[in-house]
């Protein structure tokens, strides 16, 4: 087997009607090249999926391929391995945290009070991808620690590559466990029933840590006795023993668990979380969860003794993102900057990226998108319903900001479209417009070429066309 990977926009269709749906495109041409100089058993990515995909995977450079169509070669890579375990990262430069003092002494206060008073809380953190949510409770589970000697727990939920449904808590008992990589399965038995024998502390007899322990193991993977159960059963015994260990372990130090991408999380996470904090409402234990605003369609936490604290991040003001961008970039010019901030419409992430790629680039590239920003935005137009995909592409051809009366003409000269109301409310809600009044605007101008530069040319012709209609109408109308 080889497999070649390469990473951009391509264009998806049949070519003649009737015709397979096929993928066009130079990213394509170069994918089918880097397959076919691949060794077989390997993978060769190219330059974008590279850049990509640096902090999770070790390449390993094998020089220049030419490629079908193209005058210059194209750089190739070879993956190695993964840096680490699902979502793990290579460490790099973090910048400082900027313009959240306000949003980090309010969650400070909140949890001091719950460990003061020995009363279980709730913390949840939603915003948009890339707004910040994960440095902020990277900090607040630092301050946790060094304030209050508490024991932090961490785990991720996976949209992809873990068949394990209980990978964020089990990710969160190995670390107290001390499970990694390269721990022999033999030894694992071992591992967990010594920590929890010592987290009780004599308080539980030797049934009652078997079983503990048992349920533990079930929920790391291995193989049990609970594989035989019914899977409801086996759930149940998972939770029983999460919820004893941090019972356990709480009497003897404050507990800060966060739970990273809850909006990832399968049904089972979500009902454990609702279960250690109705059962455990008296001890002192902080559950912190950040994710996208959706997590909450699914997902309310069951009303009961616990006290909640929900927090929607906002992007930067222009005043945080000029410090951040001086931070990132100090010998740019300061209206580079400033281009940069406005771009980017406050968001840490994409303002990060974009300066990476600028300095990468030696102040060549301010106006070119880094892949991984084109494609947090693009999973975003892509989970749309169709009434709000298309009134976000009309926006697109307007501009970066309008007449709501402007998008409602083009709707219904485009489409027949005589309501896009709900379709602006959807658009609001997932945050990519601003809609005040009879006005809408972009969140960010970056989100604004993304969905521009999505549309075929047919497409942004037909939509030119609609909008100098509208621009007819508007003149015609004035002038009588």
């Amino acid at each position: 087997v080889r497999i070649g990977v390469n990473t951009g926009e391509v264009l998806v269709g049949a070519i003649i009607a009737g015709d397979d749906y096929t993928a066009m495109g130079d990213v394509v041409n170069i994918a089918s090249r880097l397959q076919t100089a691949a060794e077989p058993g390997t993978v060769l990515v190219g330059a974008a999926t590279h850049d990509a995909t640096a902090e999770v995977i070790h390449y390993r450079s094998v020089g220049r391929l030419h490629a079908r169509g193209r005058g210059e070669p194209v750089a190739a890579y070879r993956a190695v391995e993964p840096v680490g375990r699902p979502g793990e990262r290579r460490e790099g430069p973090t910048a400082p945290l900027i313009g959240r003092d306000p949003e980090l002494a309010m969650l400070t206060n909140t949890v001091s009070a719950a460990f003061q008073r020995n009363r279980a809380q709730l913390v949840a953190i939603a915003g948009e991808s890339g707004v910040g949510k994960t440095r902020l409770a990277a900090e607040l589970a630092e301050l946790a620690r060094d304030q209050h000697r508490a024991l932090v727990l961490h785990g991720r939920c996976l949209p992809y590559g873990e068949a394990n449904l209980w990978w964020p808590i089990a990710e969160a008992i190995r670390s107290i466990v001390g499970i990694d990589a390269d721990t022999d399965p033999a030894a694992v038995p071992r591992l967990v029933r010594e920590t929890v024998a010592a987290a009780f502390a004599g308080a539980a007899d030797e049934a009652n840590v078997e079983r503990t322990s048992e349920g533990l193991r079930h929920l790391l993977g291995y193989d049990t006795g609970l594989a035989r159960l019914d899977a409801e059963r086996a759930a149940d015994e998972g939770t029983r023993a999460v919820r004893a260990l941090v019972h356990a372990l709480s009497l003897l130090t404050p507990i800060l668990l966060w739970i990273r991408d809850q909006d990832w999380a399968d049904d089972a996470v979500l009902r454990l979380l609702d279960d250690l904090l109705d059962r455990l409402g008296r001890r002192s234990i902080v559950v912190v969860v950040t994710g996208r605003a959706e997590m909450f369609d699914r997902w309310q936490p069951r009303p009961g003794r616990v006290n909640a604290t929900t927090l929607s991040l906002e992007p930067l003001d222009n005043s945080a993102g000029d410090q951040l961008a001086r931070a990132l970039l100090p010998e740019v010019a300061p209206d580079v900057r400033r281009e940069l901030v406005e771009r980017s419409g406050g968001n840490p992430l994409f303002l990060e990226e974009m300066a990476r790629m600028l300095a990468v680039a030696d102040g060549e590239a301010i106006g070119q998108l880094p892949a991984n920003v084109r494609s947090v935005i693009g999973a975003r137009l892509d989970a749309l319903d169709d009434p709000a995909l298309h009134v976000v592409e009309d926006a697109s051809v307007l501009g970066l900001r309008g007449e709501v009366t402007a998008l409602q003409r083009m709707a219904v000269f485009q489409r027949d479209q005589p309501d896009i109301t709900d379709a602006l409310r959807d658009l609001e809600r997932v945050d990519l417009l601003d809609v005040v009044g009879q006005y809408w605007s972009f969140r960010s101008n970056v989100v604004r070429d993304v969905v521009y530069g999505r549309l075929t040319k047919t497409d942004r012709a037909w939509r030119h066309s609609g909008c100098l209609l509208y621009t007819s109408d508007a003149a015609d109308e004035s002038s009588s």
